[in-house]
């Protein structure tokens, strides 16, 4: 799909989910705004008629075609009574100054936003709107925001820049790798045919932009030396610091909007979790069936999940329209709006996450889940050859391939029975549908004959008609294991637990069908191909192969179950 082709789709989804139009564009010029360096950003100011009684939206973006879509997607606002402020970021479209990712964002920002509140043409009410690295410039200011601004809606991204990148040690190179090759601030040479395929598949992974690029990325190089948490890169670089230390100091109401298949989903939730209690009673949080490009991808049935437009932009029509105008339309002004998957309906709670009981399956012999604990010595085992590491087939952390390479992420089919690569442990079925809420977790005793390894979990429903589908995943190096700040020497054959919580879900498990659980050791691209050494990741070329073992004993499924209050 062109961008044009995408644009009319998008204006015409929005301005159908939308009230009547009320009001009309009477102006749209651009500014160049000074910086407290002097340096001049390009911004676009889009005004309703009567702007001087209206309340602005006002976004900030980095992707020079990014202005089209946004001017598309929220002029439909422009028309029901809202001005709009498009701002290019530093070094980037017609901005002046040099463009590095996220360094200038927040003393850029909070001029931006200082300049606009002391503008005589809107109410003197600003929302903050607009996703993904969008969503960073909001956020990264947060807690400098002048009184007039009322609300935020940032729209995927997250708080914990470390967490977005790695998952126990591992680190997710159709995400990273691809942004990184797409927001060089220097073009490819000739070496690259395609950049997607050919800048996730170069080894060593260090030496891609020398590659391809000529010179290093200095940003990627801090991306992909930095696998641990506590790495000066991640505790010492001032955007960071502040946007990881943001969602406590925040002051006014926001609406967090993602999606179950976007692969910032768990840093957003992470984000709301940690609002100060009398924020996150006033706050919002929406979670649909899409991807980072509102798309809904899979072999799901999404019924129903237009019910609130396009990406759910009459619920944030409406949240607008209540912390700017004081209008209370349909809905709750706070809360939950999820989504449930396999149910094909929308729920609201009054937060995320509602109530849940847990459940709990335990690996046993003969590829079984089981009600109770398998207390024998009894193990599996599978080979680990990273020279044929498993390609991604569904999944949440994913970004690249959703132009790249589609129909590889989100819920997609899965294989009915264990490889030599892989295990497999199935439940009996269940009698009932029930509801997973949150973050299931997998705890595994596992061993390997290598140095260090990688160990990947999915979570998935068998159906009644043997279709097997992913619910979620996870993943887990083990000498990064257990959220631990820096990497660990392991003994190889040594048996340590693992701990892997999944990817946040609200998934309806038909009655009929069985849970399962796949055991692997490779996700890539959503994952880096880990070669079972101790050589820091992205230097490696060569690996060896591994034996994996799980013993059953200590090995299980925990499940969080929603409690129907409504039975």
């Amino acid at each position: 799909m062109s961008i044009d082709e995408m644009i009319d789709s998008m204006t015409k989804g929005v301005e159908s989910a939308l009230p009547k139009v009320s009001h009309k564009l009477i102006s749209d010029e651009t500014e160049f705004v000074s910086m407290r360096d002097g340096v001049k950003l390009a911004t676009r100011i889009i005004l309703t008629d009567h702007s001087e009684d209206a309340p602005v939206l006002f976004t900030r973006v980095p992707y020079p075609d990014y202005v089209k879509i946004m001017v598309a997607s929220w002029s439909a606002f422009v028309r029901r009574g809202y001005n709009l402020v498009i701002q290019e970021c530093r070094g980037r479209g017609k901005s002046e100054g040099k463009w590095e990712p996220f360094v200038n964002e927040r003393e850029d920002g909070i001029d931006a936003v200082n300049w606009l509140a002391k503008q005589n043409w809107h109410n003197g009410k600003i929302a903050l709107v607009g996703n993904s690295y969008s969503s960073y410039t909001q956020l990264v200011i947060a807690d400098q925001l002048p009184d007039n601004v009322k609300t935020m809606v940032p729209n995927m991204y997250g708080f914990d820049r470390y967490a977005q990148m790695y998952q126990n040690g591992l680190f997710r190179p159709d995400t990273y790798t691809t942004w990184a090759v797409d927001n060089s601030p220097v073009p490819h040479n000739e070496k690259m045919k395609h950049p997607y395929f050919d800048a996730i598949a170069y080894r060593p992974v260090a030496k891609m932009d020398q590659q391809f690029f000529d010179q290093k990325l200095d940003f990627y190089q801090d991306y992909i030396h930095s696998e641990n948490p506590d790495d000066p890169y991640w505790q010492q670089t001032p955007v960071w610091t502040a946007l990881k230390a943001m969602p406590e100091k925040i002051n006014i109401p926001i609406c967090i909007v993602d999606g179950w298949f976007d692969h910032h989903l768990n840093n957003d939730i992470w984000g709301y979790d940690r609002l100060r209690p009398e924020i996150k009673a006033k706050s919002k949080v929406i979670l649909g069936p899409w991807d980072h490009l509102n798309a809904e991808p899979g072999v799901l049935n999404y019924a129903n999940a237009d019910e609130y437009g396009a990406g759910a932009v009459r619920e944030i029509f409406d949240w607008l329209e209540f912390q700017l105008k004081g209008n209370k339309l349909a809905g709750a002004v706070s809360g939950a709006l999820v989504y449930e998957l396999g149910a094909q309906r929308w729920r609201r709670f009054d937060t995320w996450r509602p109530n849940a009981q847990t459940e709990t399956f335990y690996l046993g012999e003969k590829s079984q889940l089981l009600a109770q604990p398998d207390t024998s010595d009894e193990v599996a085992s599978y080979q680990y050859d990273p020279q044929h590491a498993r390609q991604t087939m569904g999944g949440n952390g994913v970004m690249g391939m959703l132009m790249n390479n589609p129909g590889h992420h989100g819920p997609q089919l899965q294989q009915k029975t264990a490889q030599s690569d892989s295990l497999i442990f199935t439940s009996e079925p269940l009698k009932e549908a029930q509801t997973l809420v949150g973050k299931a977790m997998i705890k595994l005793n596992v061993a390997s004959s290598a140095p260090d390894t990688a160990f990947m979990v999915k979570l998935e429903e068998v159906f009644s008609d043997g279709r097997v589908i992913n619910i979620s995943d996870s993943g887990s190096t083990l000498r990064l294991r257990n959220r631990l700040q820096h990497a660990v020497d392991y003994q190889p054959g040594q048996f340590v637990t693992l701990e892997m919580p999944l990817w946040e879900v609200l998934w309806q498990i038909q009655a009929g069908s069985r849970i399962q659980l796949e055991i692997t050791s490779s996700n890539w691209p959503a994952y880096n191909i880990h070669n079972n050494t101790t050589i820091q990741w992205s230097e490696q070329k060569d690996g060896l192969i591994a034996t994996q073992t799980v013993k059953f004993n200590g090995s299980k499924i925990i499940l969080p179950v929603l409690i129907e209050t409504d039975k």
